[in-house]
């Protein structure tokens, strides 16, 4: 099972089509397009992925991926999350100034280049950004001893970000705590440019 992106024109007919990935099962999950026509695709992989020029070394079983493609269809960039466990990107988006905000889930502890965040649950949340040249800017976490997701993501004028997911037991966002009132509760939290949590709010069921 491998990663694809496709072209396709105005009309709806097929342009072309990209793979990438290796010999274990990679798939991609989230895809976002950004100024000069460039996509980001991320997902995860295991073992070793290939993206054009580009290979990555999962940390553990599996781990999130994020990759770019320039407007001729190069592959310019790929990173991984570095999960120690799993790990998985479930969206992304682009701001106006090329930079991208992914979210998802790691197991264990997780290297955003020089961002380390330490898990607490079977899976926890992440939210994170990569400069226009897939640097690894900054990385945060929502934490519970259960699980916390991220799987959906949204960003405002002013480079805020808006993720919103589901937690399982007592939640952490930064200095924000949520408990669930049943097996699994919605959560919608928002960050700021920086990665600073501003709030979190949810929506509980029995």
């Amino acid at each position: 099972q491998d990663v694809f992106v496709a072209a396709l024109t105005q009309q709806g007919a097929w342009r072309g089509v990209l793979t990438a990935g290796g010999p274990g099962q990679d798939e991609a999950l989230a895809l976002a397009a950004g100024p000069q026509n460039t996509v980001v695709i991320g997902g995860r992989f295991q073992g070793e992925a290939v993206f054009g020029a580009h290979r990555l070394q999962a940390a553990a079983s599996n781990d999130g991926f994020v990759a770019r493609l320039d407007q001729s269809g190069t592959w310019t960039w790929a990173t991984s999350v570095g999960a120690s466990e799993q790990g998985a990107v479930r969206r992304v988006a682009i701001n106006g100034q090329g930079e991208v905000v992914a979210t998802g889930y790691v197991g264990g502890t997780a290297r955003f280049g020089a961002y380390p965040v330490a898990g607490q649950g079977t899976h926890n949340a992440f939210v994170a950004q990569l400069s226009g040249n897939g640097t690894w800017q900054w990385a945060t976490a929502g934490l519970s001893a259960s699980t916390t997701y991220g799987n959906a993501l949204a960003l405002d004028e002013q480079n805020r970000v808006y993720v919103a997911g589901s937690y399982s037991g007592s939640a952490s966002f930064g200095s924000h705590h949520l408990s669930s009132q049943g097996g699994d509760d919605a959560y919608v939290a928002r960050l700021s440019a920086a990665g600073q949590w501003q709030w979190v709010t949810s929506v509980q069921g029995q």
